[in-house]
C-alpha cells in the first residue's frame, strides 16, 4: 500500500484469483489510514487475456493454441478456442476427421499430425481470427471499464514471470506496473526492475524450493471459484464470465482466510496500527 504512495501511483488491482484475500485485506488498511490510493479486484486470467491477442500474433498463436498435453482428443483441442459442437464439426469436415474420432485420445504422432493439419486448415484459422477480434473487443471495453487506461496502475499478484502484465501492456499498448510476492527468471528477462517489483529473495529469481510450494500457495489464497474465461455485456455494464469451478478446496482455505481477517482486526485495534511501514 506505501509503494504505490512512494510511486505515485493512483491505483491498485489485485489479480483474479489468488489476490482476492490480498484485496480484502488492503482495502481494510486502505480504508483505516485513509490512503490516497484506489484498490480494485480486477477478473482476468491467461486464457482471457491471450484469446484477445491472438489474431495479433502470427504464428506464435498456434503454438499457445496446438500445445500437446496428456490425454488430448481432437474435442479438447478446438476447445481451448471455445468453438461450440456446430463449429468444431466445420473443422472437422475440413480436416477429414472423423466423426467417431473427435473423442479418442491422440498419441504423440496422432496429435503433431493434428497440429499440422489445423495449421493448415482455413476453416480453423478464420475462427481463431473470428474468435480472437471478439474476444478483444469484449476485453478491452471491461479493462477501459475498470480504468486501466486512466492513470498509471500497479498489478498486485503472487507472480512468477510476469505474463498477465506483459498481455496487458500489449493489449493497451502502455506501461504498467507489476508488484510481486516472487518471480522467476523470464520476468526481467522481458520487464525492467523498475517496473516489476519482488519483495521476497531481494528481487532475484525465487530458488527451486519456493516453487515446489508455490502452487499449494496459490490455491490457500485464491478465491473459490472458476476462472475467468472471457467478459460480455450485462445491462450496460461489461462482466466477467466465470469458468467452471475446479476442486472445491474452501475447507481447508476457510480457516485461513479466517486467521488472517482476525489477525487484522488485531493489528487494526492494537499497537501495530501506528507503525509506519516504509516501501
Amino acid at each position: 500500500l506505501q509503494q504505490p504512495i512512494h510511486d505515485q501511483v493512483d491505483t491498485l488491482y489485485f489479480l483474479a484469483r489468488d489476490g482476492h484475500i490480498l484485496y480484502e485485506i488492503a482495502k481494510r488498511f486502505w480504508e483505516q489510514y485513509a490512503l490516497p490510493i484506489h484498490c480494485q479486484y480486477l477478473y482476468v486470467s491467461r486464457m482471457a487475456l491471450r484469446m484477445p491477442a491472438y489474431h495479433r500474433m502470427g504464428k506464435a498463436a498456434f503454438d499457445l493454441l496446438l500445445v500437446r498435453g496428456a490425454n488430448l482428443t481432437p474435442r479438447h483441442v478446438l476447445e481451448r478456442l471455445a468453438l461450440f459442437v456446430e463449429k468444431q464439426q466445420q473443422v472437422y469436415a475440413d480436416c477429414a476427421i472423423p466423426a467417431e474420432d473427435c473423442d479418442k485420445s491422440l498419441s504423440v504422432q496422432a496429435f503433431t499430425a493434428l497440429a499440422e493439419q489445423l495449421r493448415k486448415s482455413s476453416v480453423y484459422r478464420n475462427f481463431v481470427q473470428e474468435k480472437s477480434q471478439a474476444a478483444e473487443t469484449a476485453a478491452m471495453a471491461y479493462l477501459e471499464q475498470a480504468g486501466l487506461t486512466d492513470s498509471p496502475v500497479l498489478l498486485v499478484d503472487i507472480g512468477s514471470g510476469g505474463t498477465t502484465q506483459r498481455v496487458l501492456e500489449e493489449l493497451l499498448h502502455t506501461q504498467l506496473y507489476g508488484c510481486y510476492l516472487a518471480c522467476d527468471a523470464r520476468l526481467h528477462q522481458n520487464l525492467p526492475p523498475e517496473r516489476a517489483k519482488t519483495f521476497l529473495f531481494d528481487g532475484c529469481p525465487a530458488p527451486l524450493w519456493y516453487w515446489v510450494g508455490q502452487p499449494m500457495l496459490e490455491v490457500l489464497l485464491s478465491e473459490p471459484c472458476g476462472s475467468t474465461v472471457g467478459y460480455h455485456a450485462q445491462a450496460g455494464q461489461m462482466v466477467p464470465e466465470i469458468g467452471k469451478a475446479g476442486a472445491d478446496n474452501r475447507a481447508i482455505t476457510a480457516p485461513l482466510w479466517q486467521g488472517m481477517r482476525a489477525f487484522v482486526q488485531r493489528w487494526q485495534a492494537g499497537k501495530l496500527r501506528e507503525a509506519q511501514i516504509p516501501p
